[in-house]
């Protein structure tokens, strides 16, 4: 069963919309182009993307009636986390209907099963059980993983905020709540500043195009961080197994992009996780140390500024 039971004060961001599934927090909606969902292109690569390019995942969501949430590195982009894309796209999918997405996946023709990468960082025998699709060309990400609620220790309903596209061009933040913003010296991440002094959050070719309907959801921050707190948990009960730093990486770099050891941005979180993660929470914000930026070398010295 996922583990995010225990529901946090809801946001009082104006975004939230009340839906029959959860608490859906809406963003401004985007779609490009007409064209048809082909092309060729290298994996990571949107040099020859073509707009749509990924018409054909979003219309398996839409017949099985299931909301397409993204996590993992794709999803952090737009918590105002630094992260490069993976080579997976990471999905949440409930568990009663991951067999027969999963089976409708295969018959589109444009996927085959893969196995993990054992070099990855995030390589252990938790991630081997999720299943794994080796996409055809004309897609950004090369891979996709499938992630059951109950092995994210996550529900695909809940707060969920809704993203324009599956990549971030550019960090950006879409629950401003969290904003660390002039308080740490650091320009403002949020969605509506960005857009406001036109740097750029899209990239030049968007997953979906015209022809399809399919809202792209991340969880909310607290519910990602609470997944990421369980799985912490679930890892330092079982030392013998073979098992990643994932979690507690992607923990860290919250801490470190949202500021979360300066004291109003801590005292602004924890009280939006699940009472069972506050403490391991403060513990782990208490153990960060911010390194300083390297700004650059002047004299053979090393110039920093603040972190």
């Amino acid at each position: 069963m996922p583990h995010d039971e225990l529901t946090s004060p809801q946001s009082a961001d104006a975004r939230i919309l009340q839906s029959t599934s959860g608490n859906l927090i809406s963003s401004p909606s985007t779609s490009a182009g007409t064209a048809e969902d082909t092309g060729v292109a290298k994996s990571n690569d949107e040099s020859t993307l073509l707009p749509g390019y990924l018409n054909h995942v979003f219309q398996v969501f839409n017949d099985h009636k299931h909301p397409f949430v993204i996590i993992e590195e794709a999803a952090m982009a737009w918590m105002a986390l630094h992260v490069h894309p993976n080579e997976d796209l990471d999905i949440l999918v409930r568990d009663a209907q991951l067999d027969s997405i999963l089976a409708s996946l295969l018959a589109t023709g444009r996927f085959k099963l893969a196995k993990h990468n054992p070099d990855s960082y995030r390589y252990d025998h938790y991630i081997r059980s999720i299943p794994r699709l080796e996409c055809d060309s004309g897609v950004f990400y090369p891979y996709l993983s499938l992630w059951p609620e109950s092995l994210y220790m996550l529900s695909v309903d809940g707060d969920n905020v809704e993203v324009p596209d599956l990549h971030a061009w550019n960090h950006v933040l879409m629950e401003d709540r969290f904003d660390p913003g002039e308080s740490t010296r650091t320009r403002s991440l949020s969605y509506q500043s960005l857009t406001e002094k036109q740097i750029r959050v899209l990239p030049p070719v968007l997953a979906r195009n015209s022809e399809i309907s399919c809202a792209i959801y991340v969880p909310s921050i607290p519910r990602l961080l609470d997944a990421l707190l369980d799985q912490c948990r679930y890892y330092e009960a079982h030392p013998g197994q073979l098992l990643s730093i994932r979690p507690g990486y992607h923990i860290d770099n919250f801490i470190r992009y949202l500021h979360l050891e300066k004291l109003w941005q801590e005292e602004l979180l924890i009280p939006t996780l699940a009472e069972r993660n506050q403490n391991l929470m403060e513990w782990r914000i208490s153990r960060f140390k911010r390194k300083p930026r390297i700004m650059g070398v002047e004299n053979g010295k090393i110039i920093t500024a603040p972190g």
